[in-house]
């Protein structure tokens, strides 16, 4: 069978750290000026700037919304469901900020640099059993080799 997909190859997981490192940093970036426009900021004892539930949770939805777009534009050519991602992940994200960064009554939102790191470590994370498992799926076990499965 003749495939029109383009081969996973461990490219693939370094281009997805870097989609999740800029997906992050830039989705924070937004969703900071969103969360500074819509209500102002208050500093935690930690430095940490903290938002409302609702502009947090709508900071964090679009966090995951840019976060997604990114991903997907790498998953688009070799997984069916890529076009759900965007929005699984904008629910994991909201779900997120209530659950995880929810604190006093307030929602922290990363700095940019924190949301390019935590996109880093994401992406890693996420990426080495992602490629794996693309290139499993493909029948490649090794760098470079085929399984000789059909």
């Amino acid at each position: 069978m003749i495939s029109n997909k383009p081969p996973v190859t461990w490219l693939f997981l370094a281009l997805w750290v870097f989609a999740n490192a800029v997906g992050l940093g830039v989705g924070f970036g937004l969703a900071r000026i969103v969360a500074l426009t819509i209500g102002g900021e208050v500093f935690m004892d930690t430095g940490a700037p903290s938002y409302g539930l609702v502009n947090g949770a709508l900071a964090w939805i679009i966090a995951g919304a840019v976060l997604g777009a990114s991903q997907w534009v790498l998953l688009r050519p070799h997984v069916r469901w890529a076009n759900w991602w965007p929005f699984a992940l904008v629910l994991v994200l909201a779900a997120l900020a209530v659950w995880g960064g929810y604190e006093d009554g307030r929602v922290t939102i990363p700095w940019i640099p924190g949301g390019i790191m935590y996109g880093a470590v994401l992406g890693m994370i996420s990426g080495i059993p992602l490629t794996w498992l693309l290139r499993r799926r493909d029948g490649v076990d090794r760098i470079g080799s085929a399984s000789g499965r059909k």
